[in-house]
């Protein structure tokens, strides 16, 4: 998969009508000469349209394929009030309808993160041993929400925050927030 634009400016018109048609058509154009088949072409990513910069279906043709878009899930720039229990039910109810037709999804970025007013508090402060398990339980529900579409990848693999993994694939790991094994996710999330 390749994505030919992350995360582009809000409400630029040649995005839509210029920039991801001629994408597309380069790609496939570069695949059809190197004779690759299409059983085997790059699915092509864009940003869904509720990123805010359109809907880039909108001026691809008819038989555009091997598509896939882009949705970045961070509650930590959302209006959900930043609680346990809201951060949990969000992750736990989250569904993500598409009017454009959108589909593949895929959950492109996402974290551990909280808004930054409450990040340090003993509620949510990822160094204290007693919301550990609160983390784990908050992970597993965003990952069981996301792998009701296409999947999903965790921002980043390794961030260098003084010990702070919420942003931090390996670094969550290694705290045993997020487990080796996957194979109870939905009994983990307790949704």
């Amino acid at each position: 998969m390749l994505e030919v634009l992350n995360e582009p400016e809000h409400d630029h018109t040649s995005l839509i009508t210029d920039y991801y048609p001629k994408a597309y058509s380069s790609i496939r154009a570069v695949e059809s000469d190197l004779k690759i088949s299409a059983d085997k072409s790059l699915t092509i990513q864009m940003m869904d349209s509720t990123w805010g910069a359109g809907n880039p279906r909108q001026n691809l043709t008819q038989d555009a394929t091997d598509l896939a878009f882009d949705n970045h899930r961070y509650l930590t720039y959302s209006s959900t009030p930043a609680t346990k229990d809201d951060y949990l039910h969000a992750s736990c109810t989250d569904s993500f309808p598409s009017a454009d037709n959108n589909k593949p999804l895929v959950i492109g970025e996402w974290s551990l993160a909280i808004k930054q007013e409450v990040e340090w508090s003993d509620e949510m402060s990822p160094v204290k041993e007693e919301n550990h398990a609160w983390y784990r339980q908050w992970w597993a529900a965003q990952v069981a929400a996301y792998e009701r579409e296409s999947g999903w990848v965790f921002w980043s693999w390794k961030a260098e925050l003084g010990g702070d993994w919420r942003w931090s694939y390996e670094g969550a790991v290694e705290a045993g927030i997020i487990p080796k094994d996957f194979g109870d996710i939905k009994g983990m999330a307790k949704c």
